[in-house]
């Protein structure tokens, strides 16, 4: 065989093994696309049984049940937590303002002893050294004054330790929460509203106000309001 033969004998087999090879690629090409087809399709040709669908939905309804009674859970702990912390408060309350009817009550018998201390100094100022009467009544002024301020002092600790305090607000603006006002007095050197005169101390227990002071206040003057803006 001459070597021109040959040589076109071997092309011919490689024209046909080339034709082969894309033979063979065009089909792996085909099955994919088939295959990929099959899988998008695979859905609407062959839909999920109604029972595989059912126990889904039933697997999710039950997830959401679980789901709702873990916050129903979690509201009524939520909700014991505040009415435990009420309760809480409400007993602290109790505890701490139990005294205030027995304190108040009490109230009279300071005012009476302040009372009693103004009238046995106001006397004390009186006397004339001078008169025998005087020398004789002075030691004992002295002695009912000393007993009637350190009965006073006492009882004022007293209150003190049980968290009562007195508050004397004059020159304070009027606060309708911590003072009454009994009367007015016309001063015009004084903002209008000013506590000029108190005639009874007022009374905290604690933060609570048991009892406003009795106070009078200035009237004519100029106001808290135009007074603020002034010194502005």
């Amino acid at each position: 065989m001459s070597l021109k033969h040959h040589h076109h004998h071997r092309g011919l087999e490689l024209s046909a093994a080339s034709k082969s090879f894309v033979s063979k690629k065009w089909a792996f090409l085909l099955c994919i696309g088939f295959f990929c087809a099959g899988t998008l399709f695979s859905d609407r040709m062959w839909p999920e049984p109604e029972s595989n669908v059912a126990s889904r939905e039933a697997a999710s309804d039950e997830r959401l049940l679980l789901m709702s009674e873990d916050y129903k859970v979690l509201r009524t702990y939520a909700e014991m937590e505040n009415v435990m912390d009420r309760t809480r408060r409400d007993a602290e309350n109790t505890k701490k303002y139990a005294i205030q009817n027995f304190a108040k009550s009490l109230l009279d018998v300071a005012d009476n002893l302040g009372r009693a201390s103004s009238v046995v100094k106001e006397s004390f100022s009186k006397l004339d050294d001078t008169s025998k009467d005087s020398a004789g009544a002075a030691p004992l002024l002295k002695t009912l004054l000393e007993g009637v301020e350190m009965t006073e002092k006492q009882l004022a600790e007293v209150f003190k330790k049980f968290g009562m305090e007195k508050y004397d607000p004059i020159n304070e603006p009027f606060d309708p929460n911590r003072h009454n006002a009994v009367f007015q007095v016309p001063d015009a050197s004084k903002p209008e509203g000013t506590v000029a005169h108190v005639l009874k101390s007022g009374y905290t227990l604690f933060d609570r106000v048991i009892r406003p002071a009795e106070v009078g206040v200035t009237q004519g003057g100029e106001s808290q309001e135009d007074k603020k803006e002034s010194d502005a």
